[in-house]
């Protein structure tokens, strides 16, 4: 069982999420609990209020989360909350994979490069520990740099990527992360 968890970028229907669950042989049973604009504290509560414990779901159960929006001026508390999550989805169980930060448009989220300087490596250093795997969006480098989140061929509001580079780019390295669990 696959819970996927996060905002807009998780939830929309040409998302990495639903392509590799179109995808997926044999089929997954699954669930996206996303919000779109949803911060990391307003939805943490729901996860973690409504997401059983495996032994309730009792197969093999697989928890993933990327949330992107955030208050970009306190990476700290960003990651405390996220780490909280991770650490009470692993003592329900669950495997956690966690999305590293795509980017956005500097110009219309001028702190977020900073942002995410700072909070994708500590991510990364989780595994093992907070989390049993990790999709690499940001370190793919033709989607993944900050100058990618100001090319409208890949971010065209800035912030979602487009379909292709959700299909082409983004699904692959979710799909590498999921199955390795």
């Amino acid at each position: 069982q696959l819970i996927a968890a996060g905002d807009s970028l998780t939830g929309s229907d040409t998302g990495h999420v639903n392509q590799f669950l179109t995808n997926a042989s044999p089929s997954v049973l699954s669930f996206v609990y996303s919000i779109n604009g949803g911060t990391l504290s307003q939805v943490a509560p729901y996860f973690l209020d409504n997401i059983p414990s495996a032994k309730v779901v009792g197969s093999k159960y697989i928890f993933s989360i990327m949330m992107t929006n955030a208050d970009y001026s306190d990476s700290n508390a960003y990651l405390a909350l996220l780490q909280s999550v991770c650490d009470q989805m692993k003592a329900k169980g669950a495997l956690v994979a966690v999305g590293t930060l795509p980017p956005r448009n500097s110009t219309s989220n001028p702190t977020f490069p900073a942002f995410r300087a700072v909070v994708n490596p500590i991510i990364r250093s989780w595994v093992g520990t907070h989390c049993d795997a990790i999709y690499d969006f940001a370190a793919d480098p033709t989607v993944g740099t900050d100058a990618a989140g100001n090319n409208a061929t890949y971010y065209p509001d800035g912030t979602h990527p487009t379909a292709a580079v959700q299909s082409t780019y983004f699904e692959p390295i979710y799909r590498a992360a999921i199955n390795s669990l």
